[in-house]
């Protein structure tokens, strides 16, 4: 089980405003069923990061979609010493 995200009164405002910015572009599709690759389309966004918005929303509501996106660090390594 996923660890539970923090309520939505623990994002900040910039947050919370984020938030609902994504949630008004995943309505269509939510509600209406327009598809992904449209609102993709349409407001030049990547489909993967538009479905990864989706998945967060479904798992654990606004608050999911208000989160900042962890993002993985990548690790050099040396060849030579």
């Amino acid at each position: 089980m996923p660890p539970p995200h923090p309520p939505l009164a623990s994002l900040t405002e910039a947050q919370r405003l984020e938030a609902l910015k994504r949630f008004h572009l995943l309505c269509p599709f939510l509600e209406d069923g327009v598809p992904l690759t449209h609102i993709a389309t349409q407001h030049q966004l990547q489909i993967r990061t538009l479905r990864r918005w989706v998945a967060q929303y479904r798992s654990f509501g606004l608050v999911g979609t208000g989160s900042p996106a962890t993002k993985r660090s990548r690790t050099t390594t040396s060849c030579c010493s």
